[in-house]
This record gives structure tokens, sequence and C-alpha cells, in this order.
């Protein structure tokens, strides 16, 4: 039986990871702000090697329950992994990954309502221990996690 988003005609037309990157994106400082926009390379795959901060956002591969009230609805949580990458050769975490960090949470908690397309909350999940990865030319990453929580409706 075929599914669309409660409250629009259609399922989405944007993943929830597409709509998070741009989301994050939209929201970045231009000016005023460690690290401006203009620094960051934002993707949905990964460490891409754009320049000494990338912000990729993609599909959790936890698998979500979804919580279905009678026949007709579930309630639907997809939740992304935000990855934070900075190079840095030093061994403290670099105050740039940090602040980025912060960022972050702060985009999402203020816009919790604006994904659109029937998504009604994006709910910020918290960060893992932020680690240094070695594989990446001594490159630190983060991982945070986001859910879209929407309702859909079978018809």
């Amino acid at each position: 039986m075929p599914q669309i988003i409660a409250g629009t005609a259609s399922n989405l037309t944007k993943t929830v990871s597409v709509l998070v990157k741009e989301l994050l994106e939209a929201n970045w400082p231009t000016s005023a702000y460690s690290p401006i926009a203009s620094e960051i390379g934002f993707g949905i795959d990964t460490w891409d090697d754009y320049g000494d901060i990338d912000i990729h956002v993609n599909p959790s591969k936890s698998i979500s329950l979804p919580y279905t009230i009678g026949w007709g609805y579930t309630r639907t949580r997809d939740t992304v992994t935000i990855n934070v990458f900075v190079r840095s050769n030093q061994h403290e975490v670099p105050p740039t990954l940090g602040s980025t960090e912060r960022k972050i949470e702060e985009i999402i908690n203020d816009n919790p309502t604006t994904l659109g397309e029937g998504i009604q909350i994006l709910h910020w999940d918290g960060w893992d221990r932020e680690f240094i990865d070695n594989n990446l030319r001594d490159t630190w990453h983060a991982v945070g996690r986001a859910s879209a929580i929407y309702w859909k409706v079978n018809v």
C-alpha cells in the first residue's frame, strides 16, 4: 500500500540527509563567526578533502522502527548522522571543531520545524566523543545525530 506524508500530497521529494545539509548550509554564518560558511565544505557523503573543515550529513545505519496507529498512520523517525571533519595536526581537540559542533546544535535547535515537506520536527540527539582519524591525514572527526519525525498515511 503506498504512503504519503501526512498533510501533503506526496512522499518526501528529498532525503532527510539532503534537507538537513541544506538547513545547516543556509543558516551558517557568513561573517563574524569562526568558522564562517565559506571555510566549510557541506556534503552528503564523507570527507572529500575540500579544505580544513567538512560537514557531511548521511542517513543513519540504525534501524528506525515505525510506530503505527491503527491501519492508516505510521509515525516515522529518520535519523541522520552529521560528520564533522577538521584537519589539524595537533593532539588537542581544535577549537574550530568545538565551535562547529555548537553551531550545528544551535541551528538544529533553533529551526526544529523548518525542514518542510511535512516533517513535523527535527530533534537533536547528541554527539559521540571526538576522535582523531589518522586514516584521513591527521583529521579530527566528530559524529552527531539528529532525527526527523513525521507521519505517513496509507492511501
